[in-house]
């Protein structure tokens, strides 16, 4: 009858004592989750800061290229609408000419190195804004690859292409320091040059309307990013 009181004891002590350390374990597990989340949240903050001053220089890049690149369709078509160099006001022409090639060759190299650092680092799992892993995906996943794949294109009908064709057709002269003479059209040339044109013209027209479509997305990327580092809590 004794021992029944002392069991009781017994077992109250050690109930208590797991009581306190699964108590413990759990504060923990608590404070640890915690901590860890705070530290991913501040992480992943770097990340976001580094990937906004990106997107501005590309933004800016973008934009100049944009601008550059304006006149080089419209100065294509109107080249191709030559039909007697003779009777062609050679100063007029040499301008358009000038500002054809003056854009031509230039594409768009957007910087993905913070992209593939916030990707590595693995503080995407922190992002749970459905808006911001959107305009993110939609810009460095399919606009990027899309713009590159066309860098390529480009190289190869513009700058492979047409531009160096127009070099060696019209080298430039002693004291010039372009790789591309003055244009100098007859009527022997001009069939030829027409054909370089309009080879060219199609992805010229469709580049410069991707690089705008492409510049929406990147603004998207950058208002997401930009809005989710001036509110609390990523």
């Amino acid at each position: 009858m004794n021992d029944r009181p002392n069991l009781r004891a017994g077992f109250s002590h050690y109930a208590f004592e797991l009581v306190v350390i699964i108590s413990g374990i759990t504060v923990s597990f608590l404070l640890n989750e915690w901590r860890q989340d705070r530290d991913g949240r501040e992480s992943l903050r770097r990340d976001l800061q580094a990937l906004e001053l990106s997107l501005k220089s590309d933004r800016t890049e973008l934009q100049g290229l944009i601008e550059q690149r304006e006149k080089v369709e419209p100065s294509m078509r109107i080249l191709l609408d030559i039909q007697n160099p003779e009777t062609t006001n050679s100063a007029e022409l040499q301008t358009t000419f000038d500002q054809m090639i003056d854009g031509a060759g230039f594409c768009f190299y957007p910087d993905s190195g913070a992209w593939k650092a916030l990707v590595a680092s693995g503080n995407l799992r922190w992002i749970k804004d459905t808006d911001l892993q959107g305009a993110l995906f939609q810009f460095y996943d399919h606009a990027v690859p899309r713009i590159t794949d066309n860098n390529h294109l480009a190289d190869e009908v513009i700058v492979t292409g047409l531009l160096a064709w127009l070099a060696s057709e019209f080298p430039p002269r002693k004291g010039m320091t372009s790789s591309i003479g003055r244009l100098e059209l007859t009527q022997e040339n001009l069939p030829v040059f027409r054909r370089q044109l309009g080879r060219a013209l199609p992805h010229t027209s469709w580049y410069h309307q991707l690089l705008k479509v492409t510049l929406q997305q990147l603004d998207q990327a950058l208002t997401a990013v930009a809005s989710r580092l001036t509110t609390d809590g990523l």
